[in-house]
């Protein structure tokens, strides 16, 4: 799922657990209830998205990405935060 853009898509409840979602650019997507447990997040612009009570159990996301979200104290203590973006996703 690496370098695309969902505009408007709704995630809702949906299992991404393990997605590579790398480079994705997310313009307004739900994430509402979605399990995004290990999923790598890195690169990815999600700042309009939707995370209410999504399992983010391991997700790999930047600490400069995470200053910008909307995430409840229970999911940012369950993120794997990285300091940095990480490699490019191959195909971009």
């Amino acid at each position: 799922m690496c370098w695309n853009d969902f505009v408007r898509v709704d995630f809702s409840s949906a299992d991404l657990s393990r997605a590579d979602l790398r480079a994705a650019m997310f313009d307004p997507v739900s994430f509402a209830g979605a399990d995004l447990s290990v999923a790598d997040l890195r690169r990815s612009d999600s700042a309009q998205c939707d995370f209410t009570d999504a399992k983010m159990a391991a997700a790999r996301l930047t600490v400069a990405a995470g200053r910008v979200l909307e995430l409840s104290s229970a999911q940012r203590d369950s993120i794997a935060w990285q300091d940095d973006e990480g490699p490019e996703p191959a195909g971009g």
